[in-house]
């Protein structure tokens, strides 16, 4: 993090520390994050078994989600179960469910 000085306004090693102890805090806190979303795939099973399909990111202090799913059910459990793990922050699910394989038509 760069700080940058103003003669008008000295930076003091005290403000400087308080701008890197919330640095961290919110680091720690999207960890956290990420872990107790990384658990609920362990925990559900049929989620995680397309956990490697989804992008899971933060961004301001919201969740975004990305990627595919195989139905429209699964899509539906995912922010609900992500609420069960314990997170709280707002969930921007970006999810497209796949689209199906074509169907070759009897004639």
């Amino acid at each position: 993090m760069k700080t940058l000085r103003s003669p008008l306004h000295p930076t003091t090693g005290t403000e400087v520390m308080s701008q890197l102890l919330e640095a961290t805090q919110s680091e720690c806190q999207v960890q956290r994050t990420l872990q107790r979303i990384e658990g609920m795939f362990q925990e559900h099973e049929s989620l995680g078994r397309h956990a490697s399909k989804l992008k899971i990111t933060v961004q301001e202090s919201k969740v975004v989600l990305g990627g595919t799913l195989p139905s429209l059910e699964l899509r539906r459990q995912l922010v609900p179960s992500i609420r069960q793990a314990g997170v709280l922050w707002r969930i921007d699910n970006n999810v497209a469910v796949e689209k199906p394989a074509s169907v070759a038509r009897a004639s």
